[in-house]
C-alpha cells in the first residue's frame, strides 16, 4: 500500500502512511498535505519539549482513523473533518481570516478535487476572491499551485472549499471516539 507520502510516516513505533517502495519519493495531494500536518505536528511538540507522538493523545488507531478522513474515504470526510473531530483546531468560515499554512479541500466543476495548504487568496481589482494560491502535489510535482473559481474562469465550486485551521496545544478540545466514524477499514 502506498499512501501518497514522500517518506514513511512513523507514529508511537508504527508506520502510519508508505510511501512509495521505490524510493522515488513521489507523492499525490492528500498524502503529501497529511505529511505536512503530521511532521508539522512532531517537530512543534520537539519546540514544546513534549512527546513527539502524542497529537492531543491520539493513539495510532486514532491517527489512522484521522489519515481516512483526511483522505475521504467516507461521506462528508475531509482534513477539516478530522481536525475539528479531533479536537486539533478549528474550522475557518470567513474566508478573510484564512492565511498561509491552513488546510485545504475543494472540489471542481468537472468532478474533481484537490488536497493543499491555503498560501494566499487571488482577488481581482475590486478586492473579489477569484482564485487561491497553494502549495501541493500536483501533476508537474511538488510546488505551489493556483487555480480559479467557476465564476472568475476556473473550475473551484465555491461551496465546496473547506478550510480548517490547526490550534496550538493549549487549544486542543477533547474527542470522544464513538462520536468519530470509524474508516479503519485495513486494521
Amino acid at each position: 500500500i502506498y499512501n501518497g507520502v514522500t517518506q514513511d510516516l512513523w507514529y508511537q513505533g508504527q508506520v502510519v502512511a508508505k510511501a512509495y517502495p521505490d524510493g522515488s519519493r513521489c507523492s499525490y495531494c492528500c498524502g503529501l498535505t497529511f505529511e505536512v500536518f503530521v511532521r508539522a505536528m512532531k517537530l512543534r511538540n520537539v519546540q514544546k519539549g513534549i512527546a513527539r507522538d502524542d497529537f492531543n493523545g491520539m493513539t495510532f488507531y486514532d491517527l489512522f482513523n484521522l489519515l481516512q478522513l483526511w483522505y475521504i474515504e467516507g461521506e462528508g470526510d475531509s482534513p477539516q473533518k478530522g481536525i475539528v473531530l479531533y479536537g486539533l483546531g478549528r474550522v475557518i468560515e470567513d474566508w478573510e481570516e484564512a492565511r498561509a499554512g491552513d488546510f485545504c479541500d475543494y472540489s471542481r466543476n468537472n468532478k474533481s478535487g484537490h488536497s493543499v495548504i491555503f498560501i494566499e487568496w487571488k482577488r481581482d481589482d475590486r478586492g473579489k476572491i477569484t482564485g487561491l494560491k497553494y502549495f501541493s502535489s500536483n501533476r508537474s510535482g511538488v510546488g505551489y499551485g493556483t487555480e480559479y473559481f467557476s465564476d472568475s474562469g476556473g473550475k473551484l465550486l465555491r461551496n465546496y472549499v473547506r478550510l480548517a485551521r490547526v490550534g496550538t496545544v493549549e487549544h486542543y478540545q477533547p474527542f470522544n471516539r464513538l462520536e468519530i466514524p470509524c474508516r479503519n477499514r485495513e486494521l
